[in-house]
């Protein structure tokens, strides 16, 4: 017998359709390559050929059923007795002395009846926490009707008045039921055994809806790169906005500020914000979505990578993606991506929501001497530690240690 224990990771789907469905997925996979009794569950997707084939890792779909009446589904979305079920019945097949539960995504098809059946059972939870759903019901302190940070105490009356999203009221109202039932029913924030924060403005921002007794770590998300060593320089080098172009992303601050001082700009990536770019800065280049390769050719290409989000974000993966390649960042100083970048150093912070000052910043790279500079120092910092898949096993598995030794 191994004398690693049996790690479940939970994600709401098994096929990737954002970042912690692909760092879950990513750990699932990665604990089974190190030898750990690994099981990957999720309460719907279709699961990738990849996943399929890895050996030494299990899968349990509970496989949320499509077809049901209206008001089933409607409470199968909020407490899924499914997945709660299908959880039951892999917890009956494992050793609960060393068994970690580790969540990633809940919200969609998991539900929180899946981690209600695990804390019933007294098995330890680690989760990470991607978002701000902990402390929002929205899951982003964003209020995007408002086109700003919200304010508001998050499940609060205030909060529940208020329609922060882009959809009806009603809606509002159905993700403030589930947030009830994660956060007073289940009350994930008093009873998980710990938690692995991506930065510390999440940590921040969140403390106040966690118990001051859960123990909290840092582990960054891994991220695969090879160091290509620092680039070489060439002076035609634009900068590159790597995002969905929509509001929170702040794709028109970006055109605005680089039609003020003549600076050229690709933005890889569509969304809603694109025609608005267009009419902005006519001279800004859109490409549309693109494949991985592509990306990481405009990345790698990039006179700096610009990241104007107007929310708190958790660990974006493009800024981690730039430095590694020796691109340095600029960065809005109100999003947790800041932390990666050493402000003046690797890159350059820029007051969030004000033009005038990602101007001042786009000028200032807009300088070879002064990008080559930043490009290298950013190449160099982030080798010096870098988040690498196998120092992510090693750090979460210290994480898993000290939940099951209590």
């Amino acid at each position: 017998m191994s004398a690693l224990p049996t790690v479940v990771t939970v994600a709401s789907s098994v096929t990737v359709r954002g970042g912690a469905e692909k760092v879950a997925t990513d750990t699932a996979v990665l604990l089974a390559r190190a030898g750990y009794d690994s099981v990957l569950f999720a309460g719907a997707g279709e699961p990738s050929e990849e996943l399929r084939n890895e050996p030494n890792l299990r899968l349990v779909v509970a496989d949320e059923t499509p077809g049901l009446r209206k008001l089933a589904r409607m409470r199968e979305e909020a407490w899924s007795r499914r997945s709660r079920q299908a959880m039951a019945t892999l917890l009956d097949g494992l050793d609960p002395q060393r068994t970690v539960v580790h969540v990633h995504t809940f919200r969609e098809h998991v539900t929180a009846s899946a981690l209600q059946e695990v804390f019933e059972r007294e098995l330890p939870v680690v989760m990470t926490v991607h978002d701000y759903a902990l402390g929002c019901p929205a899951v982003g302190f964003y209020d995007v009707r408002r086109q700003r940070i919200c304010p508001l105490r998050g499940g609060s009356m205030a909060c529940l008045a208020t329609n922060c999203i882009d959809d009806r009221y009603r809606r509002k109202l159905e993700i403030g039921y589930r947030y009830h039932l994660w956060a007073n029913k289940v009350r994930l924030g008093q009873r998980v055994s710990a938690l692995v924060y991506l930065s510390e403005l999440s940590r921040n921002v969140l403390q106040s809806y966690v118990e001051p007794s859960v123990p909290s770590f840092f582990v960054p998300n891994p991220v695969e790169a090879v160091d290509e060593g620092p680039r070489s320089w060439s002076p035609d080098r634009p900068f590159v906005f790597l995002a969905r172009l929509e509001p929170a992303k702040g794709p028109r601050l970006l055109a605005d500020a680089a039609a003020r001082v003549g600076a050229p700009v690709v933005f890889v990536g569509d969304g809603p914000e694109a025609e608005a770019v267009r009419r902005m800065y006519p001279a800004a280049q859109i490409t549309g979505w693109a494949e991985r390769d592509e990306v990481q050719r405009r990345l790698r290409d990039a006179r700096a990578l610009v990241f104007p989000s107007r929310w708190y974000e958790g660990q974006p993966l493009a800024i981690q993606e730039a430095l590694a390649l020796g691109v340095p960042v600029i960065v809005s100083d109100a999003c947790a991506g800041r932390e990666a970048v050493v402000n003046g150093e690797t890159g350059l912070w820029f007051r969030s929501g004000n033009p005038e000052d990602l101007a001042e910043k786009l000028r200032t790279l807009m300088d070879d001497a002064t990008a080559q500079q930043m490009g290298f120092a950013a190449h160099r910092r982030w080798w010096s530690d870098p988040p690498t898949p196998a120092r992510y096993v090693a750090r979460i598995g210290a994480v898993y240690r000290d939940v099951l030794a209590g």
